[in-house]
């Protein structure tokens, strides 16, 4: 029998806007607040919006009411893989559809224009790099030079765009919501009443370790 403990559930501030595009959004379940609130679970309200589609992308992650000066990139390790090295499918070829990388690229354009955006990975730089695949004619260590040395360029050709690779994809969404709390807490707070809680009891075991 599962054992009950008492949990304090607190509203988040902002509600996070998500693209409708993305797959399996994130959904920022268990995130806590910090000591002062006595490290409730924040709940995080999610709402699906279009964050703009080619030329004109601009992330998969914002904030209600900051739509367009705040923005996260998510990208999968498949995805990220994908998009820097330019895989681009028959179908795209086809309709002469612009290919991933060329899209992506675009996009950091966008996203180098507002005031905070990020790309997070769900994955390591150094497991991007070691265990790129192979594509075509390429073998899978020249992929993997190629998508460091685009990381590089990125950095450098869009330097308001920030970079995150993170362990897992846990540690990533993590980051995704500190990231948008933050912009929140230092940008949008007091701007309206949000103080919002409730005690419930849940049965269902918290995730342990380290709280971000």
């Amino acid at each position: 029998m599962a054992k009950h403990s008492q949990e304090t559930f607190l509203e988040c501030p902002f509600t996070v806007m998500v693209d409708t595009a993305e797959q399996m959004a994130y959904s920022f379940r268990k995130m806590r607040a910090d000591a002062d609130k006595k490290h409730a679970i924040w709940m995080v309200k999610t709402v699906r919006m279009n964050c703009g589609r080619h030329p004109h992308s601009l992330g998969d992650y914002s904030i209600v009411g900051a739509y367009g000066s705040v923005a996260i990139e998510r990208k999968s390790k498949e995805d990220a893989w994908g998009t820097v090295l330019g895989w681009t499918t028959g179908w795209e070829h086809d309709r002469d559809i612009a290919g991933r990388r060329e899209r992506f690229e675009q996009e950091l354009a966008n996203l180098n224009e507002i005031e905070s955006s990020i790309v997070i990975c769900e994955a390591t730089l150094g497991t991007l790099v070691a265990q790129a695949p192979e594509w075509g004619v390429k073998p899978a260590a020249l992929n993997g030079k190629i998508f460091f040395r685009s990381i590089i360029s990125y950095q450098q050709r869009f330097p308001r765009v920030q970079w995150c690779f993170a362990d897992t994809p846990k540690m990533a969404e993590n980051f995704a919501f500190r990231w948008l709390y933050r912009y929140w807490e230092k940008n949008m707070k007091g701007k309206e009443q949000w103080d919002s809680t409730r005690t419930t009891f849940d049965s269902e075991p918290l995730d342990s370790g380290l709280q971000f």
